[in-house]
């Protein structure tokens, strides 16, 4: 007769159980990791946005440099700012960059930055150490124009 091996129900069963919750626990790994991700990135927004610094003042003197003030204000004094970079604007739209190490921590401090050239706005953007001790840099304030 014929001699027939096969896998009784209790093992398949098992077996399927065991495959289900490994599938769960790599699904739920990586939703966490996503999920964790995403919260780290709402954290450093918000303490961007509580973070009190933008351009007080422009001016222009004659065509060879742009001045510019940053202040701090009273919110978002948890956070240490490493450097401001002021991002100069001229009327092509054309950008320059210049990053200053200066220490903008105390409330109503203030950072300055000289640039050679005739520029019509000038905004800022910080690379800031949030409370957790991650670094992030923070978006650009809105511009101030020249004048």
């Amino acid at each position: 007769m014929y001699n027939k091996k096969a896998i009784s129900d209790v093992i398949s069963t098992v077996l399927i159980i065991l495959l289900v919750v490994a599938a769960i626990a790599i699904i739920g790994a990586i939703v966490l990791n996503t999920v964790n991700k995403g919260a780290t990135g709402v954290n450093s927004a918000v303490s961007c946005q509580s973070l009190d610094i933008k351009p007080t003042r422009c001016s222009l003197a004659g065509v060879a440099s742009t001045f510019a003030v940053a202040q701090r204000g009273a919110s978002g004094s948890d956070i240490q700012v490493n450097s401001v970079t002021f991002l100069f604007t001229k009327s092509d739209g054309t950008t320059t960059q210049l990053s200053t190490s200066s220490s903008i921590n105390a409330v109503g401090s203030t950072v300055t930055g000289n640039q050679s050239g005739a520029f019509t706005s000038v905004a800022t953007f910080e690379n800031v150490t949030l409370s957790d001790g991650s670094n992030t840099v923070c978006p650009a304030s809105t511009p101030v124009s020249c004048s």
